[in-house]
């Protein structure tokens, strides 16, 4: 069992109604079944998900500290299945939103790491699993001046918001031109080097 979801199993125990705890207990386990191996944990979106309905310390749910549970909720919340079922899609969303603020970085990522005093692997992990602490997602989005709501949950709720996620999409889109170039410099001289031995293409005579 990942961690991540032991800790929240042992903090619906602390709950005092029966019909949340049963609530809670449902949503957990549409949570875990969609941790796989190409996500490798529970999405931070998850995460304040459980804290909102049933008020759950996200700050127990990922470090194991403080108390369980922030508030008791009397009833239990109205949990659709679209809602389970859209946990995976909106992790994977909120994954690309990551994946290309760090891939189209204006720093390079160790000097992220750096700044950020975690160890150089860190943003490469978030990078390719989009596991990344709240705390890191804030002080991340300050650095890259790319607005904090947007990367959390695709809002953009200002002009300045818009703004920073056109310049993301501005360095994106020159970094990838760039590349396009490079690859197609790289075309022509791997068809200088194997001129001898490349077969003619169809209907192009010998």
């Amino acid at each position: 069992m990942h961690p991540t979801v032991s800790r929240m199993k042992t903090a619906i125990a602390s709950l005092e109604d029966e019909s949340v705890k049963k609530a809670a207990a449902e949503l957990i386990a549409g949570i875990e079944a969609n941790i796989t191996p190409s996500t490798k944990g529970v999405p931070y979106s998850a995460i304040e998900r459980v804290k909102e309905l049933f008020g759950i310390s996200d700050q127990y749910i990922l470090f194991g500290e403080g108390n369980p549970v922030d508030r008791m909720v009397s009833t239990p919340p109205a949990i659709t299945t679209d809602s389970k079922n859209n946990e995976e899609s909106h992790f994977k969303r909120f994954a690309a939103r990551l994946s290309l603020m760090l891939t189209y970085s204006g720093m390079p990522l160790p000097d992220i790491a750096k700044a950020l005093e975690v160890s150089r692997q860190s943003p490469h992990t978030w990078r390719t699993t989009g596991q990344i602490s709240k705390d890191n997602l804030k002080k991340l989005c300050a650095i890259e001046g790319v607005d904090y709501d947007w990367v959390k949950d695709g809002t953009l709720n200002s002009d300045e918001a818009r703004y920073s996620v056109k310049a993301l999409y501005e360095r994106a889109r020159q970094g990838i031109e760039e590349k396009t170039k490079a690859l197609e410099v790289e075309l022509e001289r791997c068809k200088e080097i194997c001129a001898a031995v490349i077969l003619p293409e169809p209907n192009q005579e010998v």
